[in-house]
C-alpha cells in the first residue's frame, strides 16, 4: 500500500488512515447495536450503554493511535446524552452518521 511522503503524492496519509480506522470502529459498533438490540427490525437498535462502552473500549484499545484519554472523553460525552435522555440505552442515532449520497 503506498503511503504519501510529500504533498504531491497520491498515497494514504497518516491522518487519512486514522480517519478510516475511526470509521471502521463506528461501523463495527453499528453492527453490534443491530445484532444485540431487542428493538423490532428497522427500529433504533438500542443497546445498554454499558455493553456499548465495554466493546468500544476494547476495540479502541487495539489501536495504538487512539489514546485512552480520547476514548474516555468520547464515551463520557456519549454517556451524558444517553443517560439523561434514553434511560441508559444507546442507539445508532447517538453515534453513527451515515454517509449521504449526493
Amino acid at each position: 500500500m503506498p503511503v504519501a511522503t510529500q504533498k504531491t503524492d497520491t498515497g494514504l496519509t497518516q491522518g487519512l488512515l486514522k480517519v478510516l480506522h475511526k470509521q471502521s470502529i463506528n461501523t463495527a459498533m453499528k453492527h453490534l447495536c443491530e445484532i444485540l438490540t431487542t428493538d423490532p427490525e428497522g427500529g433504533p437498535a438500542h443497546i445498554p450503554f454499558e455493553t456499548f462502552s465495554y466493546v468500544y473500549e476494547y476495540l479502541a484499545g487495539l489501536d495504538s493511535d487512539i489514546p485512552p484519554a480520547e476514548t474516555e472523553s468520547y464515551l463520557a460525552t456519549l454517556k451524558e446524552n444517553v443517560i439523561s435522555r434514553k434511560n441508559g440505552l444507546i442507539g445508532l442515532s447517538d453515534f453513527f452518521v451515515p454517509k449521504r449520497k449526493i
